[in-house]
């Protein structure tokens, strides 16, 4: 996927030199392309409507699910979301470590501030500022939500406001204002020499047997099985 983690590894890796291909199963569609056509625009761009995972593993009953908007199309959700950059809270990250005991290079249980470095750099990297390019909407609502103790407060976000209308983040950024995975990794992954094929879906991780190395692993993945737009 070209989405908020695939995008961003395959930058890292070509610009270090790795030979790099971007597997997406959306289309690939610049911000010239994007349209306030909602129809149109959910057709290209989104997945229909996802459960979390508790979903399948219960045989499609719902257990407090929740349903989940995700992009299909390069850039994956970053294209389609309203470009909040919400850093987790202490909390999140005490809870997933409890479900999954990852630890950090220390051995030690993960925790938020191990993962502040990694905050820092993308918030740069995709230009997440305050974002205080409120339309005349948000202003009245300010006022009253200020008259009842509830004050408003800008949302970090990887908005350019110099060159955002308002048009809605939902079915793409027509004005590049957005600095989702499509322009800030996708685009500079290609010109760094990856490549990327579209409209194609993987069905299977490609699996073999290794000696056993250092680190107990004893399988490797030497390639995949996809489908592509033929």
């Amino acid at each position: 996927g070209s989405g908020a983690g695939g995008g961003a590894l395959a930058f890292k890796l070509a610009k270090a030199g790795k030979k790099v291909l971007i597997i997406e199963a959306g289309g690939f569609y610049n911000p010239d392309e994007f349209t306030r056509f909602e129809l149109q625009a959910y057709r290209n761009l989104w997945w229909q409507e996802r459960f979390t995972s508790n979903f399948r593993v219960s045989g499609g009953k719902l257990r407090d699910e929740i349903a989940l908007g995700m992009g299909r199309c390069v850039g994956g959700s970053t294209t389609i979301f309203t470009a909040v950059a919400q850093r987790a809270f202490a909390e999140n990250i005490d809870a997933w470590y409890t479900e999954t005991k990852t630890v950090n290079d220390l051995g030690e249980p993960i925790s938020l501030s191990d993962l502040i470095p990694n905050y820092e750099q993308v918030e740069s990297e995709t230009g997440v500022s305050k974002y205080l390019n409120w339309d005349s909407g948000v202003r009245r609502l300010q006022e009253g939500f200020t008259r009842i103790g509830y004050p408003l407060e800008p949302v970090d976000a990887y908005i350019n406001p110099t060159s955002c209308d308002h048009s809605g983040c939902l079915f793409g950024c027509p004005t590049g204002a957005k600095r989702g995975s499509l322009l800030a990794y996708v685009i500079p992954a290609l010109y760094a020499g990856a490549e990327i094929y579209t409209n194609t879906y993987v069905e299977r991780v490609l699996l073999r047997r290794i000696p056993e190395d250092n680190s107990g692993r004893v399988l490797e993945a030497y390639g995949v099985e996809y489908t592509d737009a033929r």
